[in-house]
Order: C-alpha cells, then sequence, then structure tokens
C-alpha cells in the first residue's frame, strides 16, 4: 500500500480470466484494492498497442463493468521496443516510426535496418523508440490511439 492505493500486478495473468480471479479475490476477501497491473501478456504476440482478441476478448468490458465504476483503475504495461512486423490490425508501427524518425540509431550497423538499433526481444525484431526526439510524443500517441 503505498500513497496511490494498493496494486496488484503479476506476469502470470495469462487470460481475462486471470485477471477476474484476482479482483474478486480481493473483492470477496475485504483487502484494500485500487489497481491491478498487466504485463505484456495482454498483447498480440507482444507487440506495443495490441490486446490479443482472443485470451483477453472480455477484458474491455470486465474493465469498464468492474473495475471503472468501483472507482479501481488498470494499468497496462507496454515496452519501449517497438516490433518490425505490423500490428493484428495491420498497423505498422515500426513504418510509423521511421518515417517519423523516432528510433534510437546503431553506430555498430548504421546501413542496415534504416540504421535503427534493431535487437531481438519480445515480439522479435524491435526497435527502440528515443523519447528525446523530437516526433516521439506524436509517434507514441498514435499508437495509443489505434
Amino acid at each position: 500500500f503505498w500513497a496511490l492505493g494498493f496494486h496488484q500486478g503479476s506476469l502470470q495473468y495469462n487470460k481475462t480470466a486471470d485477471l477476474i480471479d484476482t479482483v474478486e479475490g480481493y473483492l470477496k476477501n475485504g483487502y484494500m484494492f485500487d489497481t491491478i497491473w498487466t504485463d505484456i501478456m495482454y498483447m498480440f504476440n507482444y507487440i506495443d498497442f495490441t490486446v490479443d482478441p482472443i485470451r483477453f476478448s472480455e477484458a474491455k468490458a470486465y474493465i469498464v463493468a468492474t473495475l471503472q465504476h468501483g472507482n479501481r483503475h488498470v494499468v497496462s504495461i507496454l515496452n519501449s521496443g517497438i516490433s518490425l512486423f505490423p500490428t493484428d490490425k495491420g498497423l505498422d508501427l515500426y513504418k510509423l516510426g521511421n518515417e517519423k524518425d523516432v528510433f534510437i540509431k546503431s553506430t555498430k550497423f548504421p546501413l542496415e535496418k534504416d540504421g535503427n538499433l534493431i535487437a531481438i526481444v519480445r515480439p522479435g525484431l524491435t526497435a527502440f523508440v528515443d523519447f528525446f526526439a523530437d516526433k516521439a510524443f506524436d509517434f507514441w500517441s498514435q499508437g495509443l490511439d489505434a
């Protein structure tokens, strides 16, 4: 418990039912509970700004019906790494970020992958946002609105 309330988070929330079981357990037992954090398991193929349409298909309805109406909150973790692959809805965030020149540049391989620093992390080949870049805020906002 801290100044912003009691927060609960886990890497073990692999589907909406896991979130529901945790929240309902806290509420049923009368524990103070304000916010639940979801790690990257909620994403589709671990791609930022997506939600897995199968494992988390009921998450939005539950969040609105139960958590928000109970004045509780959800924090969904996002990674700073952007996949080189399009989202499940066809949005190519890598292309968009490249056009806005928001990725950290590679000094070791400046002629590969548009000069961007690329690493292999979830979700695979990934570029990293330079949050000091002029258009980084606009890029990140577009992802959140997607």
